[in-house]
C-alpha cells in the first residue's frame, strides 16, 4: 500500500499489523504499537518519541533509523541481538 500523507494520533494499534506501507509520509503521535505487527514497513526518520512500544511485533530492518527517545529504547533492544549489564 502507498499512500501520501497519513498522520495517526492517539490512535490504539493494539494488536494491530502494518505490512508492506509505505511510511515516509507517515506521522504517528501518542500512538499505542503493544503488540503491533510491523513489517516491510520501514520506520527510517519516522518520530515515535511520543508513542508506546512496548511489545511492538518488528525487525531490525524496519525500525532502524527511527527517531525514539530514551525510555523506548529498552523496548527495542532485543531487536540488536545484544545483552545489556
Amino acid at each position: 500500500m502507498k499512500n501520501k500523507a497519513v498522520s495517526f494520533q492517539g490512535c490504539d494499534l493494539r494488536n494491530g499489523s502494518i505490512i508492506e506501507v509505505n511510511q515516509k509520509k507517515t506521522t504517528y503521535k501518542e500512538c499505542c504499537f503493544y503488540q503491533c505487527e510491523v513489517l516491510h514497513s520501514s520506520f527510517y526518520n519516522i518520530d515515535l518519541s511520543t508513542c508506546d512500544l512496548q511489545q511492538i511485533i518488528t525487525t531490525p530492518h524496519d525500525i532502524k533509523g527511527a527517531i525514539i527517545n530514551e525510555y523506548q529504547s529498552s523496548s527495542l533492544i532485543h531487536l540488536l541481538d545484544i545483552k545489556v549489564k
